[in-house]
């Protein structure tokens, strides 16, 4: 962090479910005086910026809060080929390999959730309608959401 400048916190959480919560960090972190940065306010460039833009945006901060619920979230294309890492995933990563403080906070699993919004109800879905038969897919979505931070 420059001297006389305020902290800039790096706000990381998927985003369609924790909409609210994301406002929330926002918010919270400009009432402490600290500039949020959140996928948000990043130039357009497509559905999704390309993961080296979220990366080098995480390493301009001075630290990262990450909102963790039910979804695994958005895997980049764009990482080596044996990973299958979400970009919260990553971002977490980069911010440590950075040496930047890490700040996780946690939905309540008691707090109500759509079930819809749930990685899990995704899984189960697909294996109503099925994808069961093809045990390929099913399989290596069960290792995606299982393996989530």
């Amino acid at each position: 962090m420059a001297s006389g400048q305020p902290a800039k916190v790096f706000i990381s959480s998927t985003s369609e479910d924790l909409k609210g919560h994301r406002e929330a960090a926002r918010d919270a972190a400009l009432a402490a005086g600290m500039l949020p940065v959140m996928m948000e306010y990043f130039t357009a460039s497509g559905a999704r910026p390309p993961l080296p833009t979220c990366l080098a945006k995480v390493s301009e901060t001075d630290v990262l809060v990450v909102i963790v619920a039910h979804r695994y979230g958005w895997v980049p294309p764009d990482q080596p080929e044996d990973q299958h890492k979400s970009i919260t995933w990553l971002e977490c990563e980069q911010a440590v390999s950075d040496g930047k403080e890490v700040l996780a906070v946690l939905v309540d699993e008691k707090e109500p959730w759509p079930e819809a919004g749930r990685e899990e109800y995704r899984l189960n879905e697909a294996m109503r309608n099925g994808v069961k038969d093809q045990p390929y897919c099913a399989t290596r979505r069960a290792a995606v959401c299982l393996s989530s931070p």
